[in-house]
């Protein structure tokens, strides 16, 4: 998966998709612009405010206009996105569907986030993926709003596994896709189910892990708090301090005296 966030400005492009693409418009689109798909004039979402398009691989795309405001693109493994879209339209067939459209607002919000956290120095990979996990789960309920999601009941040892292993790779770059993998499911189903049995997110309960991890080696080592704070993924010691006073409603300059 690659995300990628767009300033506003003017935008002419023609190309073939060679993979699955998410895109959302938070302002929209000038009304002089033209879009087509594989030569026919469509009227994509995104050219208006809050709106959500996802398109298929391999088909033929041109767009001129001018764009109002940051967007953000998502481009995704084929393979990913099909299993997304299994569980998502219950069984249909993703590949079928060259365009799947619709406006929500929260999805923008969403992207609103994650395009913000992308001009950061430093992307926490588990807090992007999050957002835009659930921005393509949003975007693929236009496809199925009468489907149901699958249930994320009966995968207690599944996410018992998948906390283990954060645990014994708390020092370590973890992805969703990696931890979701240990339990055999999907992101989008991992992270449904991770929240329902553990009533936060997976990127809430890395994070407070390493936060712990790093409070008892404060307490018991004469390492440098820049060392611990690097060493427990976080990007510097600025970053460290500001997360442990918010948990711990101390720096950790002040736990360590």
């Amino acid at each position: 998966m690659s995300i990628i966030a767009m300033p506003p400005g003017d935008v002419d492009v023609m190309f073939q998709t060679s993979k699955r693409m998410l895109n959302v418009g938070l302002r929209g689109m000038r009304d002089d612009c033209a879009f087509s798909l594989d030569g026919v004039a469509r009227t994509p979402s995104t050219l208006h405010p809050n709106g959500v398009d996802l398109l298929a691989a391999g088909v033929d795309f041109s767009f001129f206009g001018h764009s109002l405001d940051w967007e953000l693109l998502i481009e995704f493994n084929t393979d990913d996105i099909e299993q997304f879209a299994r569980e998502h339209l219950d069984g249909l067939d993703l590949s079928a569907r060259d365009l799947v459209s619709g406006t929500d607002p929260q999805a923008a919000t969403l992207a609103r986030l994650a395009i913000a956290h992308l001009k950061e120095p430093v992307v926490d990979r588990l807090y992007l993926e999050g957002l835009t996990t659930a921005i393509t789960a949003r975007a693929l309920a236009f496809a199925a709003r009468d489907k149901r999601a699958p249930s994320t009941g009966g995968t207690d040892a599944r996410i018992q596994r998948a906390i283990d292993y954060i645990h014994a790779h708390l020092v370590d770059g973890m992805s969703i896709s990696e931890i979701a993998g240990v339990a055999c499911m999907s992101p989008s189903w991992f992270s449904r189910a991770f929240k329902a049995q553990t009533g936060t997110s997976v990127h809430k309960y890395v994070l407070g892990c390493r936060l712990e991890r790093a409070q008892i080696a404060l307490l018991t080592t004469n390492e440098p708090i820049g060392a611990i704070a690097h060493g427990f993924g976080f990007a510097d010691h600025a970053h460290f301090s500001r997360l442990f006073k918010r948990r711990y409603g101390i720096t950790p300059k002040e736990m360590r005296g």
